[in-house]
């Protein structure tokens, strides 16, 4: 055997005897119990109290008055007002249009010529029977018959005088309509349908005009809402009108403006099934600010609710799923909790049941809650 042969076998044995004393000297390896680190959990504690609970929506502003300009006499539109054109103003009751109105001046002429003429006639017969009267008293001491002292003529010639001043009446009407006169308010143009040298006729619009001093706010409600507002049923007086506030961009900037929920529409939107709630603003409230609302412009609304009494208020984070918080018991362990959730807006959410005053709720993050597991609260630094 070569020496290099004879070195490697006394390695071999050598590290061999070494491993075997190290394995016959260890110590037996002792069990040991696992320890669990309870997860540490922030908490809220649960306080009832009385709230109103404020609903977002929004709408679309309308006019609470519309109305279709219709001339009231046929002619030729021979002058119109510089501001009735689309998107004028226009002051209550200002001349819009004005009709030629010869035709009827003619008319008024000759209707003037009948009161005349139909006068007359009534100051003859009332001479006749003056006379008529004088000479029956000369020769019979009767009372004269009514045919023998006109009478019957008077009474005629008076019912033809009063129809003739009727006509006259009537004609002076018909030409003071020849001005065709705005509304009895302040208001813009949406659309004319007319113009200069057009003839027009009675019945039929030749503008569409709308108030620009009250305006008003369509707001969907769903039945959930309608529950917070407090409002009746649709259709049914609000005895207290809740308080709105509107907002919107106007030339860039943010704008608030002030109203009320004085009414609800009659009926439920057949498609939606939502209520439409009217908020009314007041009267040149819109106008007296820097910016006003126009008519078409979209708002968002939050609608002032009814108090709710008993009801928590929670962070967003305490909500698991849609109706489920999480609360720490007397033992320090965990336990979920079905809660009636109210209302949800922005990072708070409001429960009306399900919780007791007093309740620890969690509102931090947990990886793999289990119902009765051990936490650790951790104490507010």
């Amino acid at each position: 055997m070569s020496k290099q042969a004879i070195i490697s076998v006394l390695v071999l044995v050598v590290f061999g005897g070494a491993g075997f004393l190290i394995w016959k000297s260890r110590e037996p390896a002792q069990p040991t119990e696992p320890v669990f680190v309870a997860p540490t959990v922030e908490i809220v504690v649960a306080k009832a109290e009385s709230l109103s609970l404020p609903v977002q929506t929004q709408g679309t502003v309308v006019a609470r008055a519309e109305s279709e300009i219709t001339p009231e006499v046929a002619g030729r539109v021979e002058w119109m007002a510089p501001n009735f054109v689309a998107g004028g103003s226009f002051k209550p009751s200002e001349v819009l249009l004005r009709i030629d109105s010869r035709d009827y001046e003619l008319g008024v002429e000759q209707a003037r010529s009948r009161v005349a003429q139909a006068e007359l006639r009534l100051s003859q017969i009332k001479a006749e029977a003056e006379q008529a009267r004088a000479e029956w008293a000369a020769y019979s001491d009767q009372p004269p018959p009514p045919l023998a002292v006109r009478i019957p003529q008077i009474e005629e010639a008076e019912s033809t005088a009063a129809a003739a001043r009727a006509d006259l009446e009537r004609t002076q009407l018909a030409l003071s309509k020849t001005s065709v006169r705005a509304p009895p308010y302040s208001g813009r143009v949406l659309g004319v349908m007319t113009g200069l040298g057009q003839v027009v006729a009675p019945g039929r619009p030749i503008a569409k005009v709308f108030n620009i001093d009250s305006l008003e706010v369509r707001l969907p409600l769903t039945d959930p809402q309608v529950g917070l507002i407090g409002l009746p049923p649709p259709g049914r007086p609000i005895e207290t009108p809740p308080e709105v506030e509107l907002s919107t961009l106007v030339g860039g900037k943010q704008q608030v403006w002030k109203a009320r929920m004085t009414r609800t529409e009659a009926a439920l939107d057949p498609r939606t099934r939502v209520v439409f709630g009217i908020a009314e603003m007041p009267d040149d409230a819109a106008e007296s600010m820097g910016f006003g609302l126009s008519v078409g412009q979209f708002v968002q609304a939050t609608v002032t609710g009814s108090p709710r009494a008993d009801v928590y208020s929670l962070p967003r984070s305490a909500l698991r799923g849609d109706d489920q918080v999480m609360i720490v018991d007397a033992q320090s362990k965990l336990r979920f909790r079905q809660v009636g959730v109210v209302n949800k807006s922005g990072e708070r959410v409001v429960v009306s049941s399900g919780l007791d005053d007093g309740d620890k709720v969690v509102v931090s993050p947990i990886e793999f809650p289990v119902d009765g597991m051990a936490v650790t609260i951790r104490k507010p630094s």
